[in-house]
């Protein structure tokens, strides 16, 4: 399978595979700026980030929604 990068900035925000230099990172884009995932510290190279792919689908449990029947769940994701 192979999976085209899109130059430039996005569109929309989500996360995103973001090619820099030589190497992918999963960065997070938002109101036009790029971060580091969950929003934590603005991604310092902006200016760097030269293609992406994406948006990505979310993966991970959220945390912000109390479990249906007041028990934590063990959820482990890959």
């Amino acid at each position: 399978m192979k999976i085209e990068a899109t130059l430039g900035n996005p569109t929309e925000n989500g996360i995103y595979a973001a090619r820099q230099w030589y190497g992918w990172r999963i960065l997070e884009w938002h109101k036009g700026e790029w971060w580091h995932t969950g929003k934590v510290a603005q991604w310092p190279f902006n200016a760097e980030i030269d293609a992406h792919i994406g948006p990505l689908p979310v993966i991970s449990k959220d945390y912000t929604k109390p479990p249906l029947n007041g028990k934590p769940v063990m959820e482990y994701d890959l």
